[in-house]
């Protein structure tokens, strides 16, 4: 029982220096629902059903195809031509269906007079992580960026369910940029 008890408060006590190291680092962000600095806000893509940490997680399903978006400019995180971004959360994914949502990370600005053109847009399906149905489960995207941004360009992070039944839960959201 005591071995049980050390294992536990081992793994919670690594996981806070994890957020403890992304919320010191100046090129990463990490969000776990509980506040909302970069999110756009709908009070409708957030939920307290599920939680990996804390009461509050965002989620797709059949009523809600996206999750909560991050959306913030180059400019305001200080990033200069970032080489590589690094995306991970945790996700709860109740059926099959759920295998099929994609993580987005996106970035638009102005291009050729056109205001909100998209530079990038890269969509990748959950399903190529091997995520558990039924269990929460780390999950882990690397983005190789080769564009130039400028500023001014905007950044967008979700989770979009286009085929999504039963409601899949996201937490404990991070962007590491290189």
């Amino acid at each position: 029982m005591n071995k049980i008890l050390i294992a536990i408060l081992i793994l919670v006590l690594s996981s806070c220096d994890e957020k403890k190291d992304l919320k010191s680092d100046k090129n990463a962000y990490f969000n776990d629902f509980e506040s909302s600095f970069g999110w756009i806000d709908n009070p409708n893509q957030i939920t307290n059903d599920k939680a990996s940490s804390g009461t509050y997680s965002t989620y797709v399903s059949s009523k809600n195809e996206y999750s909560l978006t991050f959306k913030t400019s180059m400019e305001s995180l200080k990033l200069t031509n970032p080489k590589k971004v690094t995306a991970g959360f945790k996700t709860f994914i109740q059926d099959l269906e759920g295998l099929e949502n994609l993580f987005v990370f996106a970035v638009s600005g102005k291009r050729d007079s056109i205001e909100k053109k998209s530079i990038l847009w890269l969509g990748t399906p959950l399903k190529s992580k091997n995520p558990s149905i039924g269990a929460w489960t780390n999950i882990e995207f690397q983005f190789n960026l080769s564009e130039k941004f400028k500023p001014s360009d905007v950044i967008y992070c979700y989770l979009w369910g286009p085929k999504a039944k039963l409601s899949s839960y996201f937490d404990d959201f991070y962007l590491k940029f290189e």
